[in-house]
């Protein structure tokens, strides 16, 4: 009879546990999936490298207007609406959100 009867703390820490282990599996699943993406475009941009040799400067120009742009007109006004939460003004994080989204 007492093993029927489980407190409702007993109960909340059995189903922790199921949520526990399919966190951990969904962790693990977003690790393996970001390590492939990861993989994949270290290959793809090898094989660009490759095949343009004589062109390298053409490629790193390339390379480098690809991930200059974000970095000088997405990442700033994200980092002043997290920074700034509560500090801004409601118009300003939205012209933060408007300069991030066409930046892109």
């Amino acid at each position: 009879v007492e093993r029927l009867m489980m407190s409702s703390s007993q109960m909340s820490l059995s189903s922790n546990n199921d949520v526990d282990g399919d966190d951990v599996i969904n962790r693990t699943m977003s690790t393996a999936k970001r390590n492939i993406i990861s993989t994949l475009l270290v290959v793809c941009l090898s094989i660009v490298a490759v095949l343009t040799m004589e062109d390298l400067d053409k490629v790193v120009s390339l390379m480098g207007s690809l991930l200059g742009c974000p970095l000088a007109f997405v990442v700033p006004p994200l980092i002043q609406n997290r920074l700034g939460e509560g500090m801004i003004s409601e118009s300003r994080r939205c012209c933060n959100v408007v300069v991030a989204v066409l930046g892109v």
